[in-house]
């Protein structure tokens, strides 16, 4: 396939120009000792030398924290020298054209060629990088050492042939890729009106990618196109109990906001991390994926436990029910921290509702603190969350959250009516749904349930949901607990001193005026034995009325029943109740 380089300009350019507006903290000075970094730089072009000095950085960087180098440079980036400098490497850096899948050329992933390293064919050609005179992409299979005689003549040329001839790099290595097409995720885009990678693209390019090293034994794979390859060797080498969490994070190009993660597919316990940024001066300034991890973001590159900080307790308790309305919300940690901000930690209540508040953090006592601004409502549950950016010379705390409720009785919300105690609901016989809502009155929650028989429950709530019609009932009990329920002729007050609900009948001669709440009702037929013969479904969406001949009791038929002379129920029978009513 066709090597376009073209674009590699533009990844040098990035390069330079993002190394000399950023300055990172300097890492720790602790020497990494008895590791051995492998450095491959693969022929591209007149590019090369650029390549070549970005590689020497990472060597430099490699040396300074106490590790050994092993180079394998184009021209003499063969796939022998690199498997030797590769055995036994605690990282290997590669720096190179990169060939991955999905993309442009096939269908069909060819894992005898993609998601590996370009190669010279020979130390004969210089820097050339004719994808079929000089150049060798030397893909997944031949780094696993499964090349078989059916492969491609090429692959079994250049890249170790059929004899088991895969690299062995040191057990639980960091794999690196710097500069490489597909490895973070980015494509091969050379006009504005190329389509722009999709997530989906993007994800799938960084699993296939790290496939084989993580199959390997790999501890972390990082792919980047930001020019810090040598500040990422750097922290692999010098915070070997660190999080490759925190290490990924600490990256030039980390945007937690555009961050998406899913598990790998092909990996256990591994997952695949990528981010769209956009970067002047590449791929026209467009947003595309260059920096990508996978691999299990709680592993450490030693292996050895994590030393991140970790939550000893909070106050009020997790899940408990009779919090202080005028508590101090904190949580203790079991050991110094930084990073106590009112950034990362925050409380809202559980609708979603921010609650403004000061937050310190209480060195002696290792404690983050936050006191809201007035009191807490009583009765109400509420949510503590804490954040990325607290963290110890370890790494970083995970976000942790936790939920508790506030004593006393809680409020009625603004245009609420609340029941104190809670009143008792009568459900008619049938299929009924219930909502949980947003603040903004979207529903977050459904549930249906059938009715055998005419049934009930309590309510807390009575009132209007924003963006919903009709009035609604907060159901605390039953099927429905914690959602609501609108109140209708089939749902409605069990009790009502709107209407004498007997079964005696009264004829109304001329009919009576009724009234009809906003809100959805439902008018039936019946059969002389109650049967049901037909149903007619109106919502109203302001208060209304029609007039009615008789109130009556159905038989087999739950309460009174109004029969409508005109209107939208003429010929109908309505349920009496507190939302159909004689006024």
């Amino acid at each position: 396939m066709p090597v376009r380089v073209r674009a590699l300009p533009l990844i040098l350019a990035l390069v330079v120009s993002v190394a000399t507006s950023l300055v990172l903290p300097a890492a720790p000075t602790v020497r990494a000792a008895a590791l051995k970094v492998a450095i491959i730089v693969g022929p591209v072009g007149d590019m090369t030398d650029g390549y070549r000095s970005s590689a020497d950085r990472v060597a430099s960087a490699a040396t300074a924290a106490g590790a050994t180098v092993a180079k394998a440079y184009s021209p003499n980036a063969t796939w022998s020298k690199v498997k030797t400098a590769v055995s036994g490497a605690n990282v290997v850096v590669y720096f190179g054209h990169g060939n991955g899948f999905p993309n442009p050329y096939s269908t069909t992933e060819n894992t005898d060629r993609v998601n590996g390293w370009g190669l010279n064919r020979t130390t004969t050609n210089g820097d050339a990088d004719g994808w079929s005179t000089t150049l060798a992409y030397c893909g997944e299979r031949a780094l696993l050492g499964t090349l078989t005689s059916g492969d491609d003549a090429v692959r079994r040329t250049y890249c170790g042939g059929t004899a088991n001839d895969g690299i062995t790099p040191a057990a639980g290595f960091t794999m690196i890729y710097a500069q490489a097409h597909y490895a973070p995720g980015f494509g091969e885009r050379y006009d504005e009106d190329d389509p722009l990678t999709t997530l989906s693209q993007a994800q799938q390019r960084v699993r296939h990618y790290s496939y084989p090293v993580l199959r390997l034994g790999a501890r972390g794979y990082i792919a980047t196109a930001y020019g810090d390859a040598d500040q990422i060797v750097t922290r692999v080498l010098t915070m070997r109990t660190t999080t490759f969490a925190d290490i990924f994070r600490a990256g030039r190009g980390f945007s937690s906001s555009t961050l998406t993660t899913m598990a790998h597919p092909d990996v256990s316990g591994a997952q695949v991390w990528v981010q769209r940024t956009s970067v002047s001066g590449l791929h026209f300034g467009d947003p595309d994926y260059w920096y990508a991890f996978a691999g299990n973001p709680n592993a450490t590159p030693s292996g050895a436990a994590a030393t991140t900080p970790k939550i000893a307790r909070v106050y009020p308790g997790a899940n408990s029910a009779n919090g202080s309305v005028n508590a101090t919300v904190s949580a203790t940690f079991d050991r110094a921290v930084t990073g106590v901000s009112g950034s990362t930690f925050s409380l809202h209540t559980a609708s979603g509702q921010s609650v403004p508040a000061s937050v310190t953090y209480n060195a002696y006592w290792k404690r983050a603190e936050l006191r809201p601004s007035a009191p807490m409502l009583p009765g109400t549950t509420y949510v503590a969350s804490l954040g990325w950016g607290i963290s110890s010379s370890g790494g970083s705390l995970a976000p942790y959250s936790w939920r508790f409720t506030t004593a006393g009785t809680p409020p009625a919300p603004e245009g609420m009516e609340a029941f104190d105690p809670a009143v008792r609901l009568a459900f008619l016989q049938g299929t009924h749904t219930g909502y949980r809502f947003d603040a903004s009155g979207a529903p977050t929650a459904v549930r249906t349930v059938s009715l055998a028989t005419n049934s009930g429950a309590n309510a807390d709530l009575r009132g209007t949901i924003a963006g919903q019609s009709g009035t609604w009932f907060h159901i605390v009990n039953g099927a429905w607990a914690g959602y609501w329920l609108r109140q209708s002729d089939a749902v409605h007050l069990a009790t009502t001193s709107a209407v004498s609900v007997t079964a005696s009948a009264a004829e109304y001669d001329p009919p009576r005026r009724i009234s009809f709440r906003q809100g959805t009702h439902t008018g039936y037929r019946f059969s002389a034995t109650g049967a049901l013969l037909a149903a007619r479904t109106v919502t109203l969406a302001t208060n209304s009325g029609a007039d009615a001949y008789r109130l009556a009791a159905i038989p087999n038929q739950h309460g009174a029943w109004f029969a409508i002379v005109n209107g939208a129920w003429a010929g109908y029978w309505v349920p009496a109740s507190d939302v159909i009513y004689l006024p």
